[in-house]
């Protein structure tokens, strides 16, 4: 009877202490898992909120609206230039320049910040282009920082000054890139100049050949 009593009084206590626990480690797995999946998708939505930014920017950089806003700043640009030659005085030419520089500067920053790297890699298609605007925007940094700094007023110094002029006409080859028929003239020009040159040296080696014999 006291053995029989002991037996009842364990099994009482493992159903009311051991039933328990399973019931205690399920609800702590589920809330486990619960936390699991919200840090999952917090993280989720982090990483989409960060990775929609620079799509949408990439997405307005390479739109044909900004494409055109950027070709009519550059035509905007070569007329600005034209007007300077002929009308020197107004103070108005050089305040209408560093607007267009820092259109063009924010353009390249833009560039450089979604493409990285690859903005000046080999494997970029657009790689000539890209070198191009990077030198003439640093040439039109270099204008600015250099007319602040130094005195343009003597010989050297105004000759330099205007070399770095002269090349923002440069910038009007951009117009190539954004007109599909010049950039298909431009580079039927230079194949034509390519063939040109191979006649020339196979007309040259005949003519050596001719004139040896």
């Amino acid at each position: 009877g006291l053995y029989e009593s002991a037996a009842e009084g364990d099994g009482v206590s493992g159903a009311n202490g051991y039933s328990s626990l399973p019931v205690s480690e399920d609800s702590d797995v589920a809330a486990l898992r619960s936390r699991q999946k919200y840090l999952s998708r917090l993280k989720a939505l982090n990483k989409e909120h960060h990775t929609s930014e620079p799509a949408a920017l990439e997405r307005f950089v390479d739109s044909q609206l900004f494409q055109a806003f950027m070709g009519a700043l550059i035509a905007a640009n070569a007329v600005v230039m034209g007007l300077e030659t002929d009308l020197p005085d107004p103070p108005l030419w050089d305040m209408l320049e560093h607007v267009f520089l820092l259109a063009f500067l924010v353009e390249l920053c833009a560039k450089c910040y979604l493409q990285g790297w690859k903005y000046l890699s080999w494997t970029n298609h657009d790689l000539c282009w890209n070198v191009f605007d990077s030198i003439i925007v640093g040439l039109g940094v270099c204008d600015i920082i250099m007319e602040s700094c130094l005195d343009r007023q003597k010989d050297g110094m105004s000759t330099l000054f205007r070399i770095i002029r002269l090349l923002r006409i440069m910038r009007l080859f951009r117009l190539v890139k954004f007109l599909k028929q010049l950039y298909l003239l431009a580079f039927g020009f230079i194949d034509a100049v390519q063939a040109i040159f191979w006649v020339s040296a196979l007309m040259s080696v005949g003519l050596y050949v001719c004139a040896i014999i």
